[in-house]
């Protein structure tokens, strides 16, 4: 799969063409009105933009030295692991698995490979690019339901949720403030049906924090400074301009948490997310920091 991809990194633009194709009305020059009555239509719209959402397809420029260097990391730590579980008797717990022992012989002959030799999936180090950025927040933008019979909460709050698994770091800022916006909007208009906006605006919130946080772990480390050090400093920039935001929104989410006159499905849904993401994460300053 990794090598047809390779070969053929069209992904983003079948699945924009082919989303287009079905929503956006030549004739106007602006997305379709929503219309929600056919259900399988309205369900593969939503898939739709999930999986643009998840297409990373701007790869960065990485250094395989240092990816090496964390591949052995990862080997010792196995290597380790087995002689220490390799012991005679009831300690030695994995004697008996031959799965473990499957994956130490991997594990060495990974560490015997030249650079050379080192597969690289780039969709590991792959950020998303800045058309879906742009479709994404055109269509929280341009949504019509004016002609439609039902309540568009929910595909709005999809939006919010997908809007958040985007890295496309220049514009991430404003999608910070648009799901701050969203997530103020419905509490002063009485709240959506089920909270969906701001059930919506919550998970991407914590989306936006994993995808920071995966940036600066699993990404920004390997990074070929020499090459992109211009736009892994823009980077940066638009990080900590986004974490301004995003630490505004954390704010007002502990002040629901400690009132009571806030609905109890909302502030039981902002704890989850908060304890399903530290248990994930750990505690290092609500994931990115």
């Amino acid at each position: 799969m990794s090598v047809f991809q390779e070969y053929l990194p069209h992904e983003r633009a079948f699945l924009i063409n082919y989303y287009n194709s079905r929503n956006f009305d030549d004739e106007i020059g602006f997305y379709k009105s929503n219309n929600f009555a056919d259900v399988l239509e309205y369900y593969i719209n939503t898939y739709l933009l999930r999986s643009l959402a998840k297409s990373k397809e701007q790869k960065l420029i990485v250094n395989r030295l240092e990816i090496r260097k964390s591949k052995q990391k990862a080997i010792d730590a196995v290597t380790d692991a087995f002689n220490k579980t390799g012991l005679p008797g009831s300690q030695g717990r994995h004697n008996n698995n031959p799965n473990f022992s499957k994956l130490n012989d991997k594990a060495q002959e990974e560490a015997k490979k030249d650079d050379d030799e080192i597969h690289i999936d780039m969709r590991d180090y792959s950020l998303t690019t800045d058309l879906i950025s742009t479709l994404m927040m055109k269509l929280l933008h341009e949504n019509d339901n004016s002609e439609n019979a039902f309540d568009d909460c929910f595909l709005i709050g999809k939006i919010l949720s997908n809007l958040g698994k985007l890295d496309h770091f220049e514009c991430m800022p404003l999608i910070a403030k648009e799901m701050q916006r969203q997530f103020n909007f419905d509490h002063i208009g009485k709240f959506s049906a089920q909270y969906a906006v701001s059930k919506g605006a919550i998970k991407g919130y914590y989306n936006m924090r994993k995808q920071i946080y995966r940036y600066q772990q699993f990404k920004k480390p390997y990074i070929d400074e020499q090459k992109q050090q211009h736009e892994s400093d823009e980077a940066d920039g638009k990080i900590k301009e986004t974490e301004a935001v995003l630490d505004e929104i954390k704010q007002t989410f502990e002040r629901i948490m400690d009132d009571a006159s806030w609905p109890l499905e909302l502030r039981a849904f902002i704890f989850e997310k908060k304890v399903k993401n530290d248990l994930m994460y750990g505690k290092s300053g609500e994931l990115a920091r």
